[in-house]
């Protein structure tokens, strides 16, 4: 059963979260989830950047929506390593610095919809496989699928 926590009080999803991963079983996976997700808020449901969440005018008649800027985004974080970023792109950043371990989640989330089944530990080697032979195309995304694709999880699992 999930944890539902009192977030009374609660402005913004970031304040939201912060009084659910006060809970001890859900502060270690949101250390390492949320600071991905926060560096996302600058982007609204439909993928504009925002500055500012929105809030709905409720001068406005019935039937009739529009939206007033509401609080300021905060969409920097620190990553589960401890690295600071102000928004996205400085994330962005930081993840680019290592192609290979970006590669292998990209890969880990292939598999897993490759084959509608999430990859295991014992799916590890081949997924560093695939990674390694990737390598040597810059770890594109046509190799790691083709790798994918290749392997013997995708054909028999």
């Amino acid at each position: 059963e999930p944890v539902v926590p009192d977030t009374r009080g609660a402005k913004t999803l970031r304040e939201q979260l912060a009084l659910h991963s006060q809970e001890g079983s859900c502060k270690a996976c949101h250390a390492r989830f949320d600071p991905y997700g926060f560096a996302l808020e600058s982007f609204d449901v439909m993928g504009n950047f925002r500055t500012n969440y929105r809030i709905a005018n409720s001068e406005k008649g019935k039937g009739e929506r529009s939206w007033l800027e509401g609080l300021p985004v905060d969409c920097g974080g620190i990553t589960p390593d401890g690295r600071h970023f102000a928004d996205v792109k400085a994330l962005r950043r930081i993840l680019a610095e290592d192609p290979a371990q970006l590669a292998q989640g990209v890969t880990r989330h292939l598999l897993t919809y490759a084959t509608g089944e999430p990859a295991s530990p014992i799916d590890q080697p081949t997924i560093e496989a695939i990674v390694r032979l990737a390598a040597q195309e810059q770890y594109g995304l046509r190799s790691l699928i083709h790798g994918v694709i290749q392997s013997e999880l995708f054909r028999f699992k």
